[in-house]
């Protein structure tokens, strides 16, 4: 009974890290096109901000393109909100998994990797926003 309650235990770790990687695999897709908003973003504000300057756009227009931007920014922040609510799931889980470190190698990892994962779209959030700032001063 103790070697069947220990290989339950084993799959049920097993299932959750195949989780934690399947999100993970899902927020890397979804860092890889933040990395071309964001690049694109920074680009189209750097030129507002120039066109604004040279009156090829007016005070409005240029208004509501920070708008489209801040848009984007929303959005990521809102993923970023709904990778941070996952991972402190899946935190938790593991802190339950009644099961060997060794056993929950994997699943740590996989946590590890979200973390780094959500730091990037922190990271990329804040360049977005200081884009923005930089587009209005």
């Amino acid at each position: 009974k103790k070697e069947q309650a220990g290989k339950q235990n084993l799959r049920a770790v097993q299932a959750a890290a195949n989780d934690v990687r399947q999100d993970n695999n899902r927020l890397q897709a979804y860092l890889a096109s933040s990395s071309k908003v964001l690049a694109e973003g920074q680009t189209r504000l750097a030129s507002l901000q120039k066109d604004l300057a040279a009156k090829r756009i007016s005070t409005a227009e240029a208004q509501q393109a920070r708008e489209r931007e801040e848009r984007n920014i929303a959005s990521m922040n809102q993923t970023l909100a709904q990778a941070r609510k996952t991972r402190d799931q899946y935190i938790e889980a593991s802190s339950k998994l009644p099961d060997t470190p060794q056993n929950k190698r994997d699943l740590d990892g996989e946590i590890r990797r979200m973390n780094q994962q959500i730091a990037t779209l922190e990271s990329h959030v804040l360049a977005y926003n200081q884009a923005l700032a930089v587009s209005r001063a």
